[in-house]
């Protein structure tokens, strides 16, 4: 992977892997790196000796302040930026909750309250983040705006059903097709209209009334300064521990190509079928489930 860089070069990681992305971005670059941030879910022990990255926590599944001020941080680190510097960013599941940047006139708490109401509703993380991404500035393409004029490189780990980038970490690098209407449509959808927060339903009407400016969308000038790309994923991940299982003598069974549902449910049919597998094999197998294309 080859990635030009002319002028400064700056670092924004988030995501449950955001520590050792980091550290694969300072093996390899070094010096080079003017200055950056890396969310992470839990501090490590030891910690990395980075000199010129900030490394702080935010939480999950539900935002709080810790995620909030990592939002804060994200967004100072991008200031002042030209446009012949480089803004390497290194996604990875989690990112969402980790970072929590609400708009202007919605509080965290009502953040906290919209998301707790989305996660217990039944909604797909399509859905759930499609809400993000109109509550939060960084999201939606936001981390595009706050870094312009300068370049952006955003290398992602995937943790969504068919690797949609404009869903992982709720898009922050990446053009959003949805719109405020079609958020208002999910909470219809859920019955969550009358449940949230008053500030946050006052937000969604009107910006589905035209009253409020969209996220990034496709076809935005903004797009141009911004190369997106997966670098790993359920389907690569399979690919791997298949091969990886083949070259041992094992033989490997995927029981599951797109295998979504509550936890617990799916945990039990995985355990169904992989029983399944080991009866029908006279040799050892290992067994995984996941996503991965025909």
């Amino acid at each position: 992977m080859f990635i030009r860089i002319l002028g400064r070069s700056f670092l924004i990681a988030l995501g449950k892997a955001s520590v050792a992305m980091t550290q694969a971005a300072v093996d390899r670059l070094g010096e080079r790196i003017a200055r950056g941030v890396c969310v992470c879910k839990a501090i490590p022990d030891p910690l990395p000796q980075w000199e010129k990255i900030d490394l702080v926590q935010g939480a999950h599944p539900i935002p709080d302040e810790r995620s909030q001020a990592a939002a804060e941080k994200v967004s100072d680190c991008l200031k002042g930026l030209e446009p012949e510097d480089l803004v390497l960013v290194l996604i990875s599941g989690g990112a969402s909750a980790l970072v929590s940047s609400p708009i202007e006139g919605i509080s965290l708490d009502d953040l906290k309250e919209t998301y707790r109401l989305l996660l217990r509703s039944g909604a797909t993380i399509d859905e759930v983040n499609a809400v993000r991404k109109h509550l939060e500035f960084l999201k939606g393409g936001g981390l595009i705006r706050a870094a312009r004029p300068a370049r952006m490189e955003a290398l992602l780990l995937s943790d969504v059903i068919g690797d949609d980038m404009s869903v992982i970490a709720s898009g922050p690098t990446v053009a959003d097709p949805t719109t405020f209407k079609e958020v208002q449509e999910y909470l219809k959808k859920y019955d969550l209209l009358e449940q949230i927060p008053a500030a946050v339903l006052e937000k969604i009407m009107r910006g589905a009334a035209g009253g409020l400016a969209e996220t990034v969308k496709p076809g935005d000038d903004i797009l141009q300064r911004v190369h997106n790309r997966i670098v790993g994923s359920n389907t690569l991940s399979i690919d791997a521990a298949l091969n990886e299982a083949k070259q041992l003598g094992v033989r490997g069974a995927c029981v599951s190509e797109q295998m979504v549902g509550e936890a617990r449910l799916a945990a039990q049919w995985f355990l169904e079928q992989s029983a399944k597998a080991a009866v029908l094999s006279s040799e050892p197998v290992m067994v995984i489930a996941g996503e991965k294309p025909p």
